[in-house]
Formats: C-alpha cells, structure tokens, sequence
C-alpha cells in the first residue's frame, strides 16, 4: 500500500513539473451549503463551500483554505447550486493556470495562495456577479479536499 502511494505521488510530482496544471478540480468538490437563507422575490441569500486546494509545480506544492461564496439570486436572476458548482471549478482552474504560469510567481505558499484567491474572484465574478473567494472564514462548514 505505501509503495503504491509512493508510485503515485512521483507520478503526480513528475506530471507537475512537466506542466503548469495537472487537471482541473470537478465540480463536485464545491460542496455549498446555505449560510443564509434566500428571501422571496428578491436578491438575497448566500452559500458557501470551502475547499482545501494543493497547487502543484517543479517548486513544489502548496494548499490553500478556499472558501467561495456566492449568492442565491442576484439582480439577473437565481444562481443554481450547479451553476454555482461549475463556475467555481472553471474559475479555480482559470487561476491556477493564471498563477502556475507566471514565470515571477514565488512558491512562498502565503503569497502563492493569495494571489490565486484574487485571480480566482476575479474570475468567479465574471460569472456571478457578488461572489466572494477568500481563506477560510465561516465557522462550522465541512471543507473537501482537492485532490
């Protein structure tokens, strides 16, 4: 078994220094869960999921808190947990690529995580207007883990 899992983590780490991203993280991973609940009719409400996320390259390997936050509805309209699910993951891929890429980048992990929090908002918010990416700050939801 630990061999095994010692295969598997050269294999990952080999993969990473060949490329700037290995893989994208599924949809699934973004588990929300209401922390406020929506009002009728009107744009109101808030979930969140926090996920704990391992950026990869030849200079090593960070995780990061994740906490992603977005609204029920907004002025143009409800925001479906699948929406919600999917635009995180393209947003959170979208940043690693971003931030992975930049050949300035530094591994030192806080930087490193706070730079991909940023480019991740920025993208997320491209899709849902109102979202919130940020370290992990709502005490009592269940973080995943990625990979």
């Amino acid at each position: 078994m630990r061999a095994s899992l010692l295969r598997i983590s050269a294999v990952i780490l080999i993969f990473a220094a060949c490329s700037n991203v290995l893989g994208s993280i599924p949809p699934s991973q973004f588990h929300f869960q209401t922390v406020v609940s929506p009002d009728k009719d009107e744009p109101s409400g808030w979930r969140a999921a926090q996920v704990l996320i391992t950026l990869g390259s030849r200079y090593g390997v960070v995780t990061c808190q994740v906490e992603v936050g977005v609204p029920f509805t907004t002025e143009q309209g409800r925001v479906s947990e699948e929406f919600a699910q999917v635009a995180a993951s393209m947003a959170a891929g979208e940043a690693a690529r971003a931030v992975l890429s930049d050949p300035t980048a530094t591994m030192m992990s806080a930087i490193l995580c706070i730079t991909f929090l940023k480019e991740m908002e920025g993208f997320l918010k491209d899709d849902i207007p109102g979202a919130r990416v940020s370290r992990f700050n709502i005490v009592g939801l269940t973080p995943s883990h990625w990979p």
